[in-house]
């Protein structure tokens, strides 16, 4: 194989392994977006929990009045 065949593909090899890296960097994000989402949804069916409990006892409170 010539010389400029072997630069090529050092060249290509190099590309793709930057292309790698990146993709790497993009799961890692990825991963965290995920668990913030997963905790976002926690707190909000907390939240939701909280509003019924309220709800319920707001209709109490009415019904007494």
């Amino acid at each position: 194989m010539n010389e400029e065949a072997m630069e090529i593909l050092k060249a290509l090899k190099a590309g793709q392994e930057l292309l790698i890296a990146k993709i790497d960097g993009i799961d890692i994000r990825l991963a965290k977006l995920e668990g913030e989402v997963r905790a976002v949804r926690e707190k909000q069916e907390e939240q939701d929990k909280v509003v019924d409990i309220l709800s319920v006892r707001t209709t109490r409170l009415q019904a007494r009045l």
